[in-house]
């Protein structure tokens, strides 16, 4: 692999030469239909892992063995939305949301499928310190709106601990599940899911495929004997647990601390 430099990936015409199909240089930060700019190809990434497409580009390979979710796969997890659209049953819908104001605010909209799978087909992302800009509770409400477009759903699953925001949706006629936010537990249940193959992401989910590969365990709370994510590139990530912790662990007996 060689570590390229590059800006703007959607304008810039070429970035160098990448772990490409040939050494010729990489034309829009891509090299093959997967519109990220990672410089690996499909073939690398199923070979590998998805923490391929990340590592040198974005800062991220000295992190790969504290990667939580090292079970996570493109090629298991990850479908485009006309893959598995004939199995989305038209019913029970849940959205999870982490909820920011100058952190991102995630919505994950989830719809279950006729194989028993759980399919993640739409995501909402924005970050006040990104943009430079933060919302209030009442934006995130309306663009919660917009961004269902009719859609119906059962809850919203929402971080107890965005007492405002509960309190908006709540007074819009929103159902409201405070998430049950046990790090620990919630984080081996979504693992235990992806290892079963019953959770899926639609493709058009970027930023969260792209936190999975770049949510690690905090290696100084490993040195305490604790088992804690660093809370860095977890917005995407947390609102995935809320939805499996709370909705899919309902009637699972909760599990034991790991290495006890």
């Amino acid at each position: 692999l060689y570590l390229v430099e590059f800006a703007d990936w959607n304008t810039q015409k070429t970035i160098g030469k990448g772990c490409g199909n040939n050494s010729a240089p990489q034309n829009m930060g891509y090299t093959d239909s997967m519109p990220y700019h990672t410089g690996t190809t499909q073939s690398n990434r199923d070979t590998y892992g998805l923490g391929t497409q990340y590592r040198y580009i974005e800062g991220l390979w000295c992190m790969a063995e504290g990667i939580i979710y090292d079970m996570f796969s493109e090629a298991r997890h990850v479908k485009k939305i006309s893959e598995f659209n004939d199995l989305l049953l038209d019913k029970g819908r849940f959205v999870s949301c982490d909820y920011g104001t100058q952190n991102a605010t995630v919505f994950l909209l989830w719809n279950k499928g006729a194989d028993k799978k759980w399919y993640c087909i739409r995501e909402y992302y924005y970050s006040g310190r990104d943009k430079h800009k933060q919302k209030t509770d009442a934006d995130f409400a309306d663009d919660l709106a917009k961004w269902l477009d009719g859609v119906k759903i059962k809850a919203v699953i929402v971080d107890p601990s965005a007492a405002s925001f509960i309190a908006e949706l709540r007074k819009r006629g929103i159902r409201v599940i405070k998430a049950k936010n046990d790090v620990a537990d919630g984080i081996r249940l979504t693992g235990t899911k992806l290892n079963l193959d019953q959770l899926v992401f639609a493709s058009t989910c970027k930023n969260t495929i792209k936190e999975f590969v770049s949510y690690i365990w905090d290696a100084k709370a490993a040195t305490r004997g604790e088992d804690k994510p660093l809370k860095e590139h977890d917005h995407a990530c947390d609102a995935v647990r809320y939805f499996v912790y709370t909705i899919l662990g309902r009637n699972t007996a909760r599990m034991t601390k790991r290495g006890a």
